[in-house]
């Protein structure tokens, strides 16, 4: 089932169609609001370099949700800095 919606969307992206496909605001939650628990920064990473990567490799433009609060990649809550190593991931990216 991937493999047929990634052929349908290579096709609709192809030259021929010249549209653009976005892979718009995917992110993992870091923090729930009112829970301590944080999603380990290492995993985040991980996962949005995953995401990147397929999106790269099919020539889809991206888009990360998000700058801050729960699922924040730049702040947590109250303006406070999220963990460095999302953020410096994405930096990296050729």
């Amino acid at each position: 089932m991937e493999s047929q919606v990634l052929d349908a969307l290579r096709l609709v992206a192809s030259d021929r169609h010249k549209l653009v496909i976005l892979l718009g605001e995917f992110g993992m939650i870091r923090q729930e609001y009112g829970n301590d628990h944080v999603v380990p920064a290492a995993q985040r990473a991980a996962y949005y370099r995953d995401m990147i990567g397929h999106a790269e490799r099919h020539g889809f433009t991206w888009s990360l949700w998000s700058y801050g609060g729960a699922f924040g990649v730049v702040e947590e809550f109250d303006g406070r800095r999220a963990e460095p190593e999302v953020l410096e991931m994405v930096r990296r990216l050729p």
